[in-house]
């Protein structure tokens, strides 16, 4: 289970897998990419971290969001 949430232009826009699909790819360490979407939208998260270490900070270095409607 999981949800992407994101405020964008006044907006709470959320792609859940019950409104769409979610699909993730996660390394064993330093690499999460999360995508997601729905009738309107469709996002991509990706999120790295170069150090092994429990604490921030962490480096989000790409996020993506597309309106269908556009």
């Amino acid at each position: 289970m999981a949800l992407i949430g994101i405020h964008w232009k006044d907006e709470f826009i959320g792609l859940t897998p019950w409104e769409g699909s979610i699909d993730w790819e996660v390394d064993t360490w330093g690499r999460w990419l999360v995508r997601g979407s729905n009738a309107s939208y469709d996002a991509e998260v990706l999120a790295s971290c170069a150090v092994r270490s429990l604490k921030p900070p962490y480096r989000y270095s790409d996020a993506k969001v597309a309106n269908r409607n556009d």
